[in-house]
C-alpha cells in the first residue's frame, strides 16, 4: 500500500514575515503593521473582512488520504474471511493439499496472487527419494493456476545441504519442485494427504508398526 504525502516547502521566502500597509494614496487610515500566519495571508484582503481558511487544505488532504487507504484496504482480501482454508485454496489453484503440512494457523491471499501462510512452528519430514523437506513458521510467495513462484520459507535437503525451493508447478499428473537450476518431479498422488511434522506421509505406517 502506497501513501501519498504532500509537502509545502519554502526555502528562501517566508511569507509569515510579511507586513501589510494601506496604499500611500488611499484616503483611508493606514493599517498598523502586523504579522499574519501563512494560511491567513493567502486569504487576507484589507478592504474585505478577514477570511480564515487555515484548515481547509489540511481537511482536503486528509479526505484524499482516507479514500486512498480505504481503496487499498478493500483491494486486499483474505480468503480466510470467506471460510476457505489454506488447503482448500490450494485445490482451487490445481494443487494437492498435501504440499502443505498439517498445522496451518492462518493465511492471507491478496488479489494479485501474493500470499502469506503461517504455521504453528517449523516443520521437517522426509519424502520419497531420500529427500527431507523443511517448512518455516512463515511461508510467502505468489500463486496462480498451476504455479507457485517466488517461494520463501520452504527448503529441501539435497545430499547434505539445505536449499530453498523457489517454485512449484503442476502438469501431467506430477508436481515439479525447482531449486535454482535443479528440479525434481513427484506424482501428484503422493501429496493427496497433508503430511505431519516429523513423520511426514508415513505416520500411519509408524502407528501400525507400533
Amino acid at each position: 500500500m502506497q501513501l501519498i504525502t504532500a509537502h509545502v516547502m519554502s526555502k528562501h521566502l517566508s511569507l509569515s514575515s510579511f507586513s501589510f500597509r494601506a496604499p500611500q494614496d488611499s484616503p483611508e487610515k493606514a493599517i498598523p503593521s502586523r504579522k499574519l500566519p501563512f494560511q491567513t495571508f493567502l486569504s487576507f484582503n484589507p478592504k474585505k473582512p478577514l477570511s480564515l481558511k487555515t484548515h481547509l487544505p489540511i481537511m482536503q488532504i486528509s479526505k484524499t488520504l482516507f479514500v486512498f487507504c480505504l481503496i487499498s484496504c478493500l483491494s486486499m482480501t483474505s480468503s480466510q474471511e470467506q471460510g476457505a482454508t489454506a488447503y482448500e485454496m490450494l485445490e482451487k489453484f490445481n494443487f494437492p493439499r498435501g504440499i502443505l503440512p498439517q498445522g496451518v494457523r492462518s493465511y492471507v491471499l491478496n488479489t494479485d496472487g501474493s500470499f502469506e501462510v503461517y504455521l504453528d512452528g517449523e516443520c521437517k519430514f522426509g519424502v520419497e527419494g531420500g529427500y527431507s523437506l523443511s517448512y518455516g513458521r512463515k511461508i510467502t510467495g505468489k500463486v496462480s493456476f498451476g504455479s507457485l513462484r517466488n517461494l520463501k520459507g520452504v527448503s529441501v535437503k539435497v545430499l547434505f545441504v539445505w536449499m530453498g525451493i523457489t517454485e512449484v508447478s503442476t502438469g501431467n499428473g506430477e508436481l515439479d519442485f525447482y531449486v535454482g537450476p535443479l528440479s525434481a518431479s513427484f506424482p501428484l498422488s503422493n501429496f493427496l494427504d497433508c503430511p505431519q511434522c516429523g513423520c511426514g506421509f508415513n505416520c500411519k505406517d509408524i502407528v501400525s508398526d507400533s
